[in-house]
């Protein structure tokens, strides 16, 4: 979805191998008509790079949550896998910044992210919404022309950079998206790996929590 609004669909298209389809995740079956889902159900479903927590809670009771989990799973072949992640929040809502490493995460290997700004909601003592501004550097690529772009000053020089501006995220804790995931996937194989790795390393905040949830057959 962020792609889709921030970058050219060519741009997108020609990076991807095979079909790209528009889907609403509170109603999958009857997504874009070219989007022939398999009979027998998907392999993996993946949903990735924090995209989940920009999913509000319409309702506050965790409806429109449980329904697009409730749709991966409808769609999950049984043997078939789920990974899904979100941002280590419990590290933001603690501190109201992001971990310091972030941006040198396996999403944000790159050192074209700058300026990063962070906002943290609370209401009623509770952490509501998070929002986040970056710049991203577009000097010497194909994007340096797209609309959006401008000229800002990135360490004492000049450059080219898109802003990413007030992206909303609608934090999950580790310890709710993990009772949210066994409730609507239960019975089901759950488990948690901190940035893709096995165990957490020592001394280091994880960026994401990444939940891989195997279906039973």
């Amino acid at each position: 979805p962020a792609l889709h609004r921030v970058l050219p669909k060519q741009w997108y298209q020609r990076r991807v191998r095979g079909s790209i389809g528009l889907g609403d995740w509170l109603d999958l079956r009857n997504c874009e008509k070219t989007v022939q889902h398999p009979d027998e159900g998907y392999d993996a479903i993946l949903c990735i790079g924090n995209s989940f927590c920009c999913l509000p809670d319409f309702e506050g009771n965790q409806i429109t949550l449980k329904k697009a989990l409730s749709n991966f799973n409808d769609l999950l072949k049984p043997g078939g896998v789920l990974i899904i992640d979100h941002r280590n929040y419990d590290y933001v809502i603690k501190n109201c910044v992001f971990p310091p490493n972030s941006h040198e995460s396996i999403y944000y290997n790159s050192n074209r992210i700058f300026n990063v700004t962070t906002t943290v909601s609370f209401v009623n003592g509770k952490c509501e919404k998070i929002e986040t501004g970056m710049y991203v550097d577009l000097t010497d690529t194909d994007l340096e022309d797209m609309k959006g772009a401008e000229i800002v000053e990135r360490d004492g020089k000049k450059v080219c950079a898109l802003l990413l501006n007030t992206i909303p995220q609608y934090p999950h804790t580790l310890q709710g998206m993990t009772a949210l995931l066994k409730e609507v996937f239960t019975p089901a194989l759950h488990r948690v790996l901190p940035d893709f790795k096995e165990t957490k390393e020592e001394g280091e905040d994880p960026v994401y929590c990444v939940h891989v949830v195997t279906k039973p057959s």
